[in-house]
């Protein structure tokens, strides 16, 4: 993403990325409390060079937020990783299973109203759906059926 971004996960509590900085491509990443005017930097996750920071997916009404990055100039491959912010705490957790090869455009990343994370992948002939619980060690997949594209997937669930 080339501009800055702004996501509200409480009703104090927001989170920003600056546009990257065009030397290094990284954003500058700040808690910021409305209420009492505080902020917090974030360190930049230890991603691999040439990682830039896609759009932030917030969890609805939680205090989680997932942090996808991409490199589709230094891998022969387009390649993705996953960080997640705890606002909470300020920590930062890598999403296991990642960095991945994967189709940038075909794939997309979802939280449910329970508070997992889908992770819809295509890469080559394979496309597959991952569902994380914070705290989980792994990231459980299955296959999924061949579509043009899982952009913009929606994670749904019973009530």
């Amino acid at each position: 993403a080339d501009a800055a971004q702004l996501v509200s996960l409480t009703r104090t509590l927001v989170f920003e990325a600056t546009s990257p900085d065009l030397a290094t491509f990284r954003s500058r990443l700040t808690l910021l409390d409305l209420a009492t005017g505080a902020t917090r930097a974030i360190a930049w996750p230890a991603t691999r060079s040439g990682y830039e920071l896609g759009p932030l997916i917030p969890q609805q009404g939680g205090a989680l937020v997932a942090l996808p990055f991409y490199d589709a100039v230094t891998h022969a491959a387009l390649a993705a990783d996953v960080w997640i912010l705890d606002a909470r705490t300020a920590r930062l957790t890598h999403l296991p299973g990642f960095p991945a090869l994967e189709r940038i455009k075909q794939s997309s990343i979802a939280w449910t109203v329970d508070g997992r994370l889908v992770v819809a992948s295509q890469y080559g002939s394979r496309n597959v759906v991952g569902v994380w619980r914070p705290g989980q060690a792994t990231l459980p997949i299955r296959n999924l059926p061949r579509l043009a594209t899982y952009l913009d997937a929606v994670a749904l669930t019973p009530r």
